[in-house]
């Protein structure tokens, strides 16, 4: 996989980073047919010609950085992260309270995301039963939502913190909010 990112880094990149499309809502996500068609972009050895900026979450700033970033240290780094399986399920089975989370807990999904499609599927069910305090919000944007929709997930988490954790905001009761607007 990294090789194939690595021989066009700057066109990876624009892959991996585009918004999301309601048109691809509920049907088979592109990384579903990965190994069917012999690898990523249908098994060439690079990533295809992308084009502009104008489809994805990255400004032209953040995808320079990343370009620079990526050119140095390659995709290993940033893909290892799915390599932790094993030692994942060894930590899970030593969790406290089986694995049960009872404090306030925030998931925001992505309407459109095709990597971690929640939204069609029960991929978050498992979620849903260990987490008992849940809040969820779904926010009609692609993977990488908090780039895509900043606003949106700004304001479900401000929205969030206010109602499921009020009291623990210094001066939440002593010092009310006080407005002149007339």
């Amino acid at each position: 996989m990294n090789k194939v990112f690595e021989a066009d880094i700057e066109n990876a990149i624009k892959v991996l980073y585009r918004r999301g499309d309601p048109t691809s809502y509920g049907k088979p996500a592109l990384l579903s047919t990965v190994t069917r068609d012999g690898g990523w972009f249908g098994g060439r050895s690079s990533a295809p010609q992308m084009g502009d900026l104008s489809w994805s979450v990255l400004d032209e700033s953040t995808f320079n950085s990343l370009c620079t970033h990526l050119t140095r240290t390659g995709f290993f780094g940033a893909s290892a992260y799915y390599l932790n399986h094993a030692a994942n399920v060894e930590y899970s089975k030593k969790a406290l309270n089986g694995g049960i989370l009872d404090v306030p807990t925030l998931f925001i999904e992505a309407k459109y995301d095709g990597t971690c499609a929640t939204a069609a599927s029960n991929l978050s069910e498992p979620m849903r039963r260990y987490c008992r305090n849940l809040t969820q919000c779904s926010v009609e944007a692609g993977h990488w939502v908090g780039l895509e929709r900043p606003q949106e997930v700004n304001a479900a988490i401000a929205r969030w913190l206010m109602t499921a954790l009020p009291t623990s905001w210094p001066g939440h009761w002593t010092h009310p909010l006080v407005s002149n607007i007339a």
